[in-house]
């Protein structure tokens, strides 16, 4: 098929060639609207009223909803999880929670500072006063061994002095979630929570040229590594192909 001459905006198509001055389709029959039964399927909207169970003071705030639908609580209000306060008797601090490190007051300090802050921990450790001033890693180590020698004590009393467990986790750690604990923290390693946020700061605080060296460094490896299975398999008689250098990473 030739190909025509554009003018106009003509646009071709398989089935033949139209002009930009005629209307692209032209409807065989005529669509009619009842406008009494067009909104009908319209969603309507009010402004309205709500209180928040989260919230002591009854604050009374305004939202739009559907309207006709009522809510026998506010929905949000579920995510207002609120962690549990770590709290022990003289008795159980003297059995269990006892620490030459560590201060009966310093302890109440920070267990009432964790459940005020929901145990966002750099904000509890830039508010943990009491001297001297304590790592990080020294204060999540305290609290989590508090928590887990408390729940695990008050199970194994509740079960007549069994301690259950499914899957390898005594089943108080899911009873005490609202503590905050959970199986990662059950054995709580302070030396490598340490290690671990030093060599993530090594890792953020390095330069281009060192990030374009190690990219280097594990190119090179690759090489190696491709080079030492060909001798393998040369070796053993087999075939080696011919290693091939592996891509540069991409910067």
């Amino acid at each position: 098929m030739p190909k025509p001459d554009l003018a106009g905006g003509e646009v071709v198509l398989e089935h033949g060639t139209f002009s930009a001055k005629d209307a692209p389709a032209v409807p065989a029959r005529k669509v009619r609207v009842d406008r009494a039964t067009r909104d009908q399927g319209a969603v309507r909207w009010e402004w309205a009223p709500f209180t928040n169970s989260a919230r002591d003071d009854g604050l009374v705030l305004h939202h739009w909803q559907k309207r006709g639908v009522e809510f026998a609580e506010y929905p949000y209000a579920r995510f207002n999880v609120q962690l549990e306060r770590v709290t022990y008797t003289d008795e159980e601090y003297a059995r269990l929670l006892k620490d030459p490190g560590w201060t009966r007051s310093d302890t109440d300090t920070l267990m009432n500072m964790c459940h005020r802050l929901d145990l966002r921990w750099p904000v509890i450790l830039d508010r943990y006063a009491p001297v001297p001033r304590r790592p990080l890693e020294q204060l999540q180590r305290r609290y989590y061994f508090c928590a887990h020698s408390l729940a695990r004590d008050r199970y194994k009393k509740s079960r007549g002095g069994r301690l259950e467990a499914e899957g390898g986790v005594p089943k108080y750690v899911d009873q005490s979630a609202a503590l905050g604990i959970s199986s990662r923290t059950r054995d709580f390693d302070a030396a490598y929570e340490e290690k671990r946020r030093r060599q993530m700061h090594v890792a953020y605080c390095r330069t281009r040229a060192e990030e374009a060296e190690e990219r280097a460094l594990r190119d090179e490896l690759k090489t190696v590594e491709l080079e030492s299975r060909r001798l393998k398999r040369q070796a053993r008689g087999q075939p080696a192909d011919e290693p091939r250098r592996p891509a540069p990473t991409a910067a």
